[in-house]
């Protein structure tokens, strides 16, 4: 039997300007990678939709969550069947989702958040008053978006 240990999910709510509107840390036990990043993205889900927001647009770097998510690949961690049954029903419940794969780049501010999750070290009130470390990402990412007409990621 697999041990299963500590992840930490790192949830960065922004507009399309990179402006942080909200965001969420915790830690969840996860057997694999895989099942961090679906942990990550059925809480991204859940968020969404207890928030009311109906245009929105999950990105991660996980490719091989994107192509389950999207019925392209069938999961080979049956452990993680019950979470992509869970993001496909609260996907069906949002209005209009897209699930984009960005490149790893596009995803530091999240990364930030999940490593200072796992630590128990996210302050508390982050997405008010954003340390400085995840404040420079958030600004690099701005400022990126502004040359971009996609915006982030």
């Amino acid at each position: 039997m697999e041990k299963e240990c500590k992840a930490g999910i790192g949830i960065v709510c922004r507009d399309t300007y990179g402006k942080l509107l909200d965001g969420l840390d915790t830690t969840r036990d996860a057997s694999s990678a895989l099942m961090s990043e679906a942990l990550a993205m059925r809480l991204s889900c859940n968020v969404i939709r207890n928030r009311g927001r109906n245009k929105i647009i999950i990105e991660t770097d996980c490719k091989v969550l994107l192509d389950a998510i999207q019925k392209r690949i069938e999961i080979l961690d049956w452990r993680c069947s019950s979470i992509l049954y869970d993001i496909s029903q609260l996907s069906a419940d949002i209005q209009s989702i897209t699930f984009p794969c960005i490149a790893c780049s596009g995803n530091k501010a999240a990364d930030w958040v999940t490593k200072m999750a796992i630590k128990r070290m996210c302050p508390i009130g982050w997405v008010g008053i954003p340390p400085s470390s995840l404040a420079n990402i958030l600004v690099n990412d701005a400022m990126l978006a502004q040359h971009n007409c996609k915006g982030i990621g």
